[in-house]
């Protein structure tokens, strides 16, 4: 009987067990000093805002687990959905529907969608009430509109029918809509030069109507209209 076999090696019984990922620097980037590198294993994980980073608590050093490398791309995720939200705002305000509307578009997916918008919401970003007062307000320095006509562009937006009534009873009363459909009129007298009066109006009731000006404010318009031009 010969002399018994060397016991095996270790690394021969066990399976290789790779080292944990560990996070190895944490740095502003160069051109968006905002945003922070992360790097996992001397190697470009990605990128984030400081407040992102602060939320995860991130520090060079730290090891991460299959389920934190999960939670970190999961909350990586939501910052790109919200990057994008707030690029969508930065051109003007929005209104609940059209942001969640553009989001669907970009191809972001319904739990990601409802997490942004409520967190737009609890930072004040997105607010269906401000949305509706300001747009009316815009409309009526810019282009005034009627009531009814405000009421549609309102609904287009995604506005409830409660908020956008709301929003435009309290903002324009019977006499602010009359004198909107007056200086509506305004950019048009021209116009109506040599025309006779009945067709005058028709074409003004028609104009004004089209904008959604009440019967009463287009009364009163077109009245303050004959007597400027028979003074």
């Amino acid at each position: 009987m010969g002399p018994p076999n060397p016991p095996l090696a270790i690394s021969t019984i066990l399976p290789y067990i790779s080292p944990m990922p560990r996070i190895t620097k944490l740095e502003p980037q160069v051109k968006h000093p905002s945003r922070w590198s992360i790097f996992v294993d001397n190697r470009f994980f990605a990128g984030c805002s400081e407040e992102m980073m602060a939320s995860l608590h991130l520090h060079v050093g730290d090891d991460l687990t299959t389920q934190r490398l999960d939670e970190i791309r999961e909350a990586l995720g939501m910052t790109k959905v919200r990057d994008s939200a707030l690029r969508y705002l930065a051109r003007r305000s929005r209104s609940e529907s059209e942001m969640r509307k553009y989001l669907e578009r970009k191809g972001f997916d319904g739990a990601q969608i409802d997490s942004t918008i409520l967190w737009l919401q609890e930072k004040k970003y997105l607010d269906d009430t401000q949305f509706a007062e300001a747009w009316v307000r815009n409309r009526q320095q810019l282009a005034p509109r009627g009531k009814r006509r405000l009421m549609i562009e309102l609904y287009q937006k995604g506005i409830d029918r409660d908020t956008a009534t709301q929003a435009v009873q309290q903002s324009i009363t019977s006499e602010e809509e009359a004198e909107a459909a007056y200086k509506a009129l305004q950019s048009r007298k021209n116009r109506y030069r040599g025309m006779e009066t009945l067709e005058i109006k028709q074409k003004i009731y028609n104009f004004l109507s089209y904008r959604g000006f009440s019967s009463d404010a287009v009364e009163s318009a077109y009245e303050r209209f004959l007597k400027d031009q028979n003074p």
